[in-house]
């Protein structure tokens, strides 16, 4: 079953990931 929570979690879910290996990327250069 899915539900407009499960897309709004999973879109944040991305965007929050996605930022997170950015920023890993530029720390480690």
């Amino acid at each position: 079953m899915f539900t407009f929570s499960d897309c709004f979690f999973s879109i944040i879910f991305f965007f929050v990931s996605h930022a997170l290996s950015a920023h890993l990327h530029k720390l480690l250069g």
